[in-house]
């Protein structure tokens, strides 16, 4: 076969290959698959019950703007900003959050007042009258204090909103629970401030949501600026935005300088376009076809574990540079190149592939995605690197290329290795001094300016999710009861009445009820008022037996009818009930109480994350490690394993050294360097192999990772940093062995 015959063979396998791969990852549907959404990881950590609920009310929380509006006429611009807000296909519903915004909340309760506010208000009666031991009779002091609370209520503002809703209500217990629940949770002290609280169609991440929602709120602000009020808005869907806008600005700040650095080293090194094709298509290539075994083994996309897995590309660029640089003048095609490189290469590319492979026997899907992308990669370009050289030969001498490269000349010296080997034994030591810090600003750049105006609107809002909790139960009502068990319950969860304190009431209504209504219906007509208000609320009580499930349906009716963004207070999913409130922390302890805290909560899953990574990456460095020592015998096998041995101990020790905090971004850095360092150990021991192709991967894997070292996002900064101190320390071993031959191949 001919040359030129066996090129186009190799191309017609490439162009098949991406014939393949291209339409495979559109006929998935990549991009409609991949989430943004950090907070879907919570799912995957903790009990598979309450991480439902706290994911499904995490989600809700992050669908609701809040905005705050100061000036003069405060209220009137509140609703109005309401009333634009919910014209707003991105929009499903907003409202001022004051007691008037409650309308549809307090129809419910004055509707169902006999299943969630009587019995509570009716026991609170009774122990106060028997407290206060003045001798009446217990309707006519009941009755009087509840006139005496009506007349008061009718004279207050909040009279005039809740009119059409309680036109006289002789027991006061809708007015009493609203001012208990702190319905409006506004900040009374601002004065000329309102706050306007809305829901978003889509998820925060969700782009279409972004658009519509900056777009409404820029020109909202422009007209409160015309009429003199400022405007502060916060809520997810803008630290969202504002965080992609901002990556987005970093990587293609990065990419500019990764593109520059690397096409300083080609022009000085490889001097080649073809050279710098055939080094980089089979990197693309394999990139392509892990995405392919990615998209088709996971329903779901973390763009994490993408951005993550990509840095393969830092491995599978070396498999086509030691091809080309071991290739001899005078021979044939990359062939018999690739045959007298092809143990190291192998064995490089399957002690790698061992350590991701290990990834996929966790139970986070992230990691099981990390680790298929990026074995699955490594295989491919290990396989495609030869091909690609032979259906696009580089027009660049590697004799040329391997003198340049071995200008340099550095011989072994096993003192000063023996001194470097102590010095990263020594550095390792302080890796006891390494502090984990799984924090959710290591996936954000910084953002003062919103965090300033979230700030601003939490102080009129007067709110402070770091102490909600969620209380759990398989119902609604058991959530209620479980609240108030634990102490947990405030606000409008501990105005409500539970299912034992209903079940009690019923009872109480069976025995008592006829004579009790006749003696208050008197009462109420002494004191000036219509009798028969009280005959609805006994109408609707049901019996005892029926009283839980009649309860039930009532909490789910108020659930419903919460208004614009407090629809997350109180909920059902497939998995279980909860009711939303601000507890003590000492709450937090039971079993039945959840933590709304979610900077703490995505904090424990990257935790748990990190663990899992680090526990099977172990075993993963074990299984490679023996099977370094078994191809390449105990004593050549530890001293190729004490080159990545000892770069990790010295990368985690000057870590350690410099107080920096470790996270799950580091641990897949460490990931990489082993294999990377691993990679470079390999062919330095290899007798004849020459230092070129170790150089050249260094210089250019050192290039790539250095630019993300100065990345503004704390995840991607430690990664480039954990790659690059590895690289560099293993650099410097590798030139001080002896066994490598310095001089050019060819």
């Amino acid at each position: 076969m001919s040359e030129m015959t066996a090129r186009t063979k190799h191309r017609l396998i490439l162009g098949a290959i991406l014939c393949i791969a291209l339409p495979l990852l559109f006929i998935l549907g990549a991009r409609e698959r991949i989430t943004t959404d950090v907070f879907s990881l919570l799912q995957d950590a903790g009990d598979e019950r309450d991480a439902e609920i706290v994911k499904h009310v995490v989600d809700m929380q992050s669908r609701v703007i809040a905005i705050r509006i100061d000036g003069p006429n405060a209220r009137e611009l509140g609703e109005y900003a309401a009333r634009r807000l919910g014209e707003s296909e991105a929009i499903s519903r907003a409202s001022v959050a004051d007691m008037y915004s409650f309308a549809d909340a307090a129809k419910v309760l004055n509707e169902e007042k006999a299943l969630l506010l009587f019995p509570k208000a009716f026991s609170d009666a009774r122990s106060e009258w028997e407290n206060e031991g003045t001798g009446r009779d217990f309707e006519s002091w009941y009755a009087s204090r509840s006139a005496a609370a009506l007349n008061e209520f009718l004279a207050s503002p909040e009279s005039i909103a809740m009119s059409d809703v309680v036109t006289a209500d002789p027991l006061l217990m809708l007015v009493n629970a609203m001012k208990n629940a702190d319905i409006g949770s506004g900040n009374n002290n601002l004065k000329n401030s309102a706050v306007v609280l809305a829901e978003t169609t889509g998820k925060a991440t969700d782009a279409q949501t972004q658009r519509a929602v900056i777009a409404i709120s820029e020109e909202l602000r422009a007209e409160m600026a015309k009429e003199g009020a400022e405007f502060h808005a916060t809520g997810a869907t803008y630290f969202a935005q504002r965080s992609e806008a901002l990556i987005r600005a970093d990587v293609l700040r990065l990419n500019i300088l990764m593109t520059i650095g690397l096409g300083i080293i080609a022009v000085l090194l490889l001097r080649s376009i073809t050279g710098i094709i055939a080094i980089a298509l089979p990197v693309l290539l394999s990139v392509i076809v892990a995405a392919c075994a990615l998209f088709g083994a996971f329903p779901e996309i973390y763009a994490l574990s993408i951005g993550i897995g990509c840095i393969l590309g830092g491995i599978a660029i070396d498999y086509p540079v030691h091809i080309l640089l071991h290739k001899k003048s005078g021979e044939q095609g990359f062939g018999p190149a690739f045959a007298r490189i092809r143990k190291p290469l192998f064995l490089g590319c399957a002690s790698t592939v061992a350590v991701f492979s290990f990834l996929l026997f966790s139970d986070l899907p992230l990691i099981r995605q990390v680790g298929l992308l990026v074995a699955s990669g490594l295989i491919c370009c290990c396989a495609l690197s030869l091909p690609c050289l032979e259906a696009f030969p580089p027009k660049v001498s590697s004799d040329a290329l391997s003198r340049r490269m071995c200008r340099l000349k550095v011989a072994g010296n096993k003192r000063a290795l023996l001194l470097i080997s102590a010095l990263f034994l020594t550095l390792g030591t302080a890796a006891f001094r390494l502090q984990w810090g799984d924090d959710l600003d290591t996936l954000q750049i910084p953002m003062p300016d919103l965090l300033a105006e979230d700030a601003i609107v939490r102080e009129a809002a007067g709110r402070n999710d770091a102490k909600l909790f969620a209380i759990t139960g398989q119902s609604l009502g058991e959530a209620l009861s479980n609240a108030q068990e634990t102490n947990a319950a405030s606000g409008l969860a501990n105005s409500l009445c539970t299912p034992a304190e209903v079940k009690e009431a019923m009872l109480w209504i069976e025995t008592h009820g006829e004579s009790f209504q006749n003696q208050f219906d008197n009462a109420l007509e002494e004191a000036g008022f219509d009798s028969t208000m009280f005959e609805a609320l006994f109408a609707k009580a049901p019996s005892a037996s029926a009283a839980a499930q009649a309860h039930e349906k009532a909490l789910v009716r108020l659930s419903k009818a919460l208004p614009a963004g407090m629809g997350w207070m109180m909920g059902r999913t497939d998995s279980g009930a909860w009711i939303v409130s601000e507890g003590a922390q000492s709450a937090a302890s039971s079993d039945k109480v959840l933590s709304l805290d979610t900077r703490a909560l995505l904090r424990d899953a990257f935790g748990l994350y990190r663990t899992d990574t680090a526990r099977l990456a172990s075993a993963g460095f074990a299984i490679a490690a023996l099977l370094i020592l078994v191809t390449s015998g105990p004593r050549r096998g530890l001293r190729t394993l004490a080159i990545p041995l000892l770069s990790t101990a010295a990368t985690l020790g000057i870590f350690g050294l410099a107080g920096a905090s470790i996270n799950l971004f580091h641990i897949v850095g460490l990931l990489l360097g082993f294999g990377l360092t691993l990679d470079y150990a390999l062919f330095t021991m290899e007798r004849g192999a020459g230092k070129a192709s170790v150089r050249f991967s260094a210089i250019t894997t050192l290039t790539a990772f250095a630019v993300l070292a100065l990345s503004a996002i704390p995840a991607v900064r430690g990664l480039g940093l954990s790659v690059s101190i590895m690289v560099l320390t293993s650099l410097l071993q590798c030139e001080l062995h002896g066994e490598t031959n310095d001089e050019p191949l060819g």
